[in-house]
This record gives structure tokens, C-alpha cells and sequence, in this order.
């Protein structure tokens, strides 16, 4: 399991609900039900954390 993949999708949910959940999956094209499932991996993450990053911005 992904722990550290899903932690960036609550992160996201804690910063703009459901709207920044999703806007999170549009920049990365991982759901919230792929996170829960795939192994952290230095690749995704560093993806998650350049999205997370835009998100940010973003809000």
C-alpha cells in the first residue's frame, strides 16, 4: 500500500475538500482509489510532490 502516496491525496483534501482531491488526481492521473493501492515509489512521489506544489499555488 501507498502510504506516503495517500497521505499527499489527504493533504490535498485538508487544503480545498474534494476539489483539491480531484485537481490532484487531473495533474497526476492517479485517483485516490489508485494511491490507496499502489507502493510508494521515489518516481510517483516526486510526481505527487511537483503537483502538490502547483496545487498549492493553485488555491
Amino acid at each position: 500500500m501507498g502510504v506516503k502516496i495517500s497521505e499527499y491525496f489527504d493533504r490535498a483534501r485538508e487544503l480545498g475538500g474534494i476539489k483539491a482531491q480531484m485537481r490532484l488526481t487531473m495533474l497526476t492521473g492517479i485517483s485516490t482509489h489508485r494511491a490507496s493501492v499502489l507502493e510508494d515509489n521515489p518516481q510517483l512521489l516526486k510526481k505527487l510532490q511537483g503537483a502538490m506544489i502547483r496545487l498549492k499555488r493553485e488555491m
